[in-house]
């Protein structure tokens, strides 16, 4: 079958909290979340596996209390002093395990002084961080924590429904239980599949049904 070139224009996801399906894997973190300003801390670390909806918390949550992402390579090269007092909320995503301790350490001190609040975004839980400076470490054991666990079936369910409804498509139970028993149950290889099903779906121009589920995962990239 000839396939019609298809460019490479992803449609951006959506994070609003309407959008967000609470499950027992992140009821915690939701909750932290959905608690703000009431937070006992400045700081709010939500750690878990890549893709597991770390992002879509953090947008809520900047959303929520008016909020600035920061990169963390652009953290490094801040006057961290001037960003805290400019913006009371900041969300830093994905912090690397090799962090800089005098950064991150600088970083919550400026966050307490404007008397602001910090999202961190990371894969390790905080107990094990290699932090070799003591007051940084008594500072990380103070924040608050959240771990997001493995998807269990109804999360990457829904998980798999938003991101093909994000493409503008709606697909059949069929369908999802075929991925779901029939593909690596993680976030990152499943958002992979959806995206290759629904390129494929476009460059045959046929409608998502589970041959052509079948078809297009077989297919080389």
């Amino acid at each position: 079958m000839h396939l019609q070139q298809v460019l490479n224009l992803q449609t951006k996801p959506t994070y609003e909290a309407a959008d967000f399906f609470v499950s027992t894997t992140n009821s915690i973190a939701f909750r932290w979340i959905d608690s703000w300003p009431d937070w006992p801390n400045h700081c709010l670390i939500l750690h878990g596996p890549k893709g597991c909806g770390k992002t879509h918390l953090a947008q809520i949550w900047k959303q929520r209390a008016g909020g600035k992402s920061v990169s963390y390579e652009v953290l490094k090269t801040s006057n961290l002093d001037d960003l805290c007092q400019t913006h009371e909320a900041l969300v830093i995503e994905d912090i690397p395990s090799d962090f800089d301790d005098e950064l991150l350490f600088h970083l919550y001190n400026s966050v307490q002084q404007a008397q602001g609040t910090v999202l961190l975004t990371c894969e390790t839980s905080p107990n094990n961080w290699n932090i070799e400076l003591p007051d940084l470490r008594s500072r990380i054991k103070a924040a608050m924590w959240a771990e997001i666990e493995p998807a269990d079936d109804e999360l990457l369910r829904a998980m798999m429904h938003k991101v093909f409804a994000d493409e503008q498509v709606i697909v059949s139970e069929q369908v999802i239980d075929y991925l779901l028993n029939h593909h690596e149950r993680s976030f990152v290889h499943l958002f992979a599949a959806v995206q290759k099903i629904n390129t494929y779906a476009l460059a045959s121009k046929r409608k998502i049904t589970l041959p052509l589920v079948k078809k297009a995962l077989t297919q080389n990239n």
